[in-house]
């Protein structure tokens, strides 16, 4: 804990010794427990977290037309507002209202975007919880643990390393080092059943009954999960599928075939699989909500898309494998992994045989200036779905710089626009990713 509590010394919690303070802030005694709770992402910080949280902070007071930070930015500060209202105004001019004690204020103001993207001004006397982004993390992600956190950069290759790290790749995998992921039989049995427009359901619950009975299992969970509520249960999996749907049945027999391959020997690989695992699951079920209020893409559409956005990640880990010197550094490991598995994941679902249009999914998933010069598309929402997934995780360009936002939401390029979209989902988000995790 020896880290943590350095973290939460009076200054680190609002300001580093050399920065200035852009507001006049006085300490009052408030019930800061309660206070707490009403914050959308602090509910994430277990309960030891949350009393150690709760004990360390103060409620600071700032009067009328106070600034707090400005367009361009790069503090490591976060701001709760409590009560009052602050003014929002983008580099354009515009201006947004954010009023303590409403939905709106219920993330911190411009949460973990950096370099900020507003300047915030008080309009009235406010009270704010401030908090280092570091300190928040920590919490957020190791419930207390003794650790230190921030959002990350993402290392990368030079020219000349990528070039030398694609060489390595390419004559590994013609001289049969390892080879490219193979999509799992079940799967590939139970696809090819589905795309039957004949099919017999009886015939499809009998096959993913008798021929996996943890799919069978899941399957059955699934159609009884909150997602898919009824006052009947389902009973056998043949009722579940009736009730998810074909699309729906398919995409989540891959979802359960695909996690038993985020797997590696290797320890220094594992937590680089897991984390894989647990992005992709959250990009498919963005895509999901995405496309449900989009019509982009039908959301089984979009969700497998999604899921499968990241699937270059298991053949750029079975090639790591063979590389000790690469994966002994985990920066190295990161930039590495992210410079092959966008060319890897194409050239799977190739050999997959999936759609062009999945394929160049996963060709551009985290291409944030991917611009199709048209209408939104199937590519445009997964890169817009991952960018979400990435917020507070790691630094992602800003949102006003990635053109598949504006083509999806139709021009509302904001940070307030992603945060609003991601606290209102949150429970559906949440339904989808407890489905195909289960």
């Amino acid at each position: 804990m020896q880290n943590l509590w350095k973290l939460l010394q009076p200054w680190s919690w609002f300001t580093r010794p050399d920065e200035p303070v852009k507001a006049s802030l006085r300490e009052v005694a408030p019930d800061m427990p309660e206070l707490l709770q009403r914050f959308d992402v602090l509910q994430k910080i277990d309960d030891d977290g949350m009393l150690l949280l709760a004990n360390k902070l103060k409620l600071h007071r700032c009067s009328s037309g106070e600034p707090l930070f400005q367009f361009g930015d790069d503090d490591d500060r976060e701001y709760f507002l409590v009560s009052g209202k602050v003014e929002l105004e983008a580099a354009d001019g515009g201006k947004t209202h954010v009023e303590g004690n409403t939905p709106d204020a219920g993330v911190a103001l411009s949460y973990f975007v950096r370099p900020r993207q507003h300047t915030a001004t008080t309009s009235t006397v406010c009270e704010l919880i401030v908090l280092s982004r570091q300190m928040l993390q920590a919490l957020m992600i190791n419930g207390g643990e003794d650790t230190e956190y921030s959002v990350a950069e993402l290392p990368v290759l030079s020219s000349d390393e990528a070039a030398q790290l694609l060489a390595a790749f390419s004559e590994d995998l013609r001289n049969n080092k390892f080879r490219l992921t193979s999509i799992p039989q079940t799967a590939l049995k139970i696809r090819k059943m589905l795309s039957d427009p004949e099919i017999n359901l009886k015939a499809v619950a009998d096959v993913i009954a008798k021929g996996d009975p943890a799919i069978s299992a899941k399957i059955l969970k699934s159609g009884n999960s909150a997602f898919y509520f009824s006052q009947s249960p389902c009973k056998t999996v043949n009722d579940a599928i009736v009730r998810m749907g074909i699309p729906t049945t398919r995409q989540l027999v891959l979802s359960f075939t695909l996690r038993d391959l985020f797997v590696a020997d290797i320890p220094e690989l594992q937590q680089a699989m897991r984390a894989a695992w647990e992005h992709s699951v959250t990009v498919a079920a963005i895509c999901n909500v995405i496309a449900r209020r989009t019509k982009i893409a039908t959301p089984d559409e979009a969700m497998i898309a999604g899921l499968l956005s990241n699937i270059g990640m298991l053949s750029a880990v079975s090639f790591l494998s063979g590389h000790p010197e690469i994966y002994a550094d985990p920066r190295q490991m990161e930039a590495s992994i992210h410079e092959l598995k966008a060319k890897i994941g194409a050239l799977v679902l190739k050999q997959w045989t999936f759609p062009a249009e999945v394929i160049r999914c996963a060709a551009h998933c985290e291409d944030w200036s991917y611009d199709n010069s048209g209408s939104a598309d199937l590519c445009d929402l997964v890169i817009v779905a991952a960018l979400h997934a990435l917020i507070g995780i790691r630094r992602t360009p800003r949102i006003d710089e990635v053109p598949a936002f504006g083509r999806v939401f139709e021009g509302e390029a904001s940070p307030e626009r992603a945060i609003h979209f991601l606290r209102e989902s949150k429970q559906q988000i949440d339904q989808i990713r407890g489905m195909l995790i289960t």
